[in-house]
C-alpha cells in the first residue's frame, strides 16, 4: 500500500490518509506555455545538469520518497520531497543566439530524475508536484519524516 497517491489530472492527492490540494501544471513547448528562449535542462541520477529538454509531467509508477530537505530557492521553498522518480524525456537540439533557443528534437531520449513535490511561487513546475497549501506540506513533510524515522519507506503511486 502507498502512503502518497496520486493520479494525473486530479487537483488532489492522498497522503497518509489527508486529501491535499496539488497539481502539475507543467510549463513546456508541447503545451505552448514555454516560449523557445525559455531553455531548460534535464537533471542527471547524479543530480548533475543534463540536457536541454521540454519538461514532461511527473512520470507514472510507484516511487520511493526521501528524506524532505528545507529549502532557500524561492521556487522550491521552503522544503522539497525528493523521490526517486525519472523517466525518458527527448533531448533537444539549441543554438545560441541572443541567448539560447530550442531548435527541434533529436530523438534522442534520456532519463530525467529530480521528480519530487513542494509549493512554488509559481502555479507550473518542471514537472514536480506542487502542493496548494504551505500547511498541508508541512503536515506532509511532518507525516513523511515521523515514517522514515520509525524505519518505514514511504511509497509515491502515480497513476495515469
Amino acid at each position: 500500500m502507498s502512503d502518497l497517491v496520486w493520479k494525473r489530472g486530479d487537483t488532489y492527492m492522498m497522503a497518509f490518509g489527508n486529501r491535499i490540494d496539488c497539481s502539475c501544471n507543467i510549463r513546456n513547448l508541447e503545451n505552448g506555455w514555454r516560449q523557445l528562449d525559455q531553455v531548460v535542462w534535464s537533471t542527471n541520477s547524479d543530480g548533475s545538469r543534463g540536457v536541454p529538454y521540454s519538461p514532461q509531467l511527473f512520470p507514472v509508477g510507484l516511487w520511493m520518497v526521501g528524506r524532505p530537505e528545507p529549502e532557500t530557492d524561492p521556487y522550491l521553498k521552503p522544503f522539497f520531497i525528493p523521490t526517486d522518480a525519472h523517466q525518458a524525456v527527448e533531448e533537444w537540439e539549441i543554438a545560441e543566439r541572443d541567448k539560447m533557443v530550442y531548435v527541434k528534437p533529436t530523438g534522442r531520449l534520456v532519463e530525467d530524475w529530480a521528480y519530487g513535490l513542494h509549493n512554488s511561487t509559481s502555479p507550473t513546475t518542471l514537472g514536480c508536484i506542487r502542493v496548494t497549501l504551505f500547511y498541508e506540506l508541512r503536515r506532509l513533510v511532518d507525516d513523511i519524516n515521523k515514517a522514515l524515522e520509525d524505519g518505514r519507506e514511504v511509497r509515491f503511486e502515480v497513476m495515469a
